[in-house]
């Protein structure tokens, strides 16, 4: 069950904020330049980058080379700011001055597969592999799109070939972890989801997918641990954790963190039905475990990892409709 991209964390999905961070790590400018502009348009895609991207953009003494990264170094900044058709005016730009611009290219590609147009997000990211097959970050980008595409073997073949290229790049780790979960491998998620936490503990999802891989084993107390670790990490945008969680909660018996968790998913996502029947599920619960007096025992519709009807449910633990 994929999260669809009206249920996103923040401005961008799943693991494909990713991208966005490997793309922070390309160069956009070089050379001599205006001071600061250079530093403040490849840095930090904040509103001072904005501005510094647009002056160099704007200045008609400056090179085609450095007015085709400043294009792409914008539109990273608006691909963090969910602009999604800015950004794609700016890589098509950057990509007119500079056809070649690996950058660029992966940017355009990325904003393509936000906008539904996987075809050309894949001859983007091809594109980027021909002109540079020694850089992890076309093979990065080209596995997040089959991910999302449920190719899970494609997928973790370009993330094995990025890993390869850069072994230190918990992006691809991370991805390559949430294809494992998917396909079935815990074990190997497990591997990857930690060697993404000891080079970066604050990558984005990788407690989130090292949680899911123990909830795939039946480690629900760690699965639980780490889908509390990646809410810690952003409290305001997470919404998978905190799904993920209300159910392992629900299937312990632990209706009251199981409705808060649920509760705080309706705050932002008040007319997803999943979310509101399942809280209703642990409501009634609830109050049937109360009524009874008996001891806690497992609801229906919570199914513990392993049954056959909750097998799903509980690979991913992700919204399955819109919001």
């Amino acid at each position: 069950m994929r999260l669809r991209p009206t249920c996103t964390d923040a401005a961008v999905s799943g693991v494909r904020f990713q991208l966005l961070l490997a793309l922070a790590l390309l160069p956009a400018l070089a050379g001599p330049a205006r001071a600061g502009d250079v530093e403040d348009c490849n840095g930090p895609p904040t509103d001072k980058a904005e501005a510094a991207c647009s002056a160099i953009i704007s200045d008609a003494a400056r090179s085609t080379d450095d007015r085709s990264k400043a294009f792409a170094g914008r539109s990273r900044f608006y691909i963090a700011r969910g602009k999604i058709d800015q950004a794609l005016g700016d890589a098509d730009a950057a990509l007119q001055l500079n056809p070649q611009f690996l950058s660029a290219l992966i940017a355009r590609g990325y904003v393509q597969q936000r906008k539904g147009s996987l075809d050309q997000a894949r001859a983007d990211f091809d594109r980027a592999i021909e002109l540079e097959p020694k850089s992890p970050f076309g093979y990065l980008a080209r596995g997040n799109l089959r991910a999302d595409q449920r190719a899970w073997t494609d997928a973790i073949s370009d993330y094995d070939q990025a890993i390869t290229l850069r072994q230190d790049l918990p992006a691809a780790h991370v991805g390559r972890a949430r294809a494992y979960v998917e396909s079935g491998q815990p074990d190997a998620a497990l591997a990857d989801a930690n060697t993404a936490i000891a080079v970066n503990a604050s990558t984005p999802n990788a407690f989130y997918w090292r949680g899911q891989a123990y909830r795939r084993k039946g480690d629900i107390d760690r699965a639980i641990e780490d889908f509390s670790r990646a809410i810690a990490q952003a409290p305001q945008t997470e919404r998978n954790a905190y799904f993920a969680r209300a159910q392992l909660y629900s299937a312990k018996g632990d209706y009251v963190r199981a409705i808060a968790d649920f509760d705080r998913l309706l705050t932002v996502l008040p007319g997803n039905k999943e979310i509101q029947e399942q809280r209703q599920q642990a409501v009634a619960m609830q109050a049937e475990l109360a009524k009874s007096g008996a001891t806690v025992r497992r609801g229906a519709g919570f199914q513990q990892p392993g049954d056959r009807a909750g097998k799903a449910v509980y690979r991913t633990g992700q919204f399955r409709g819109r919001d």
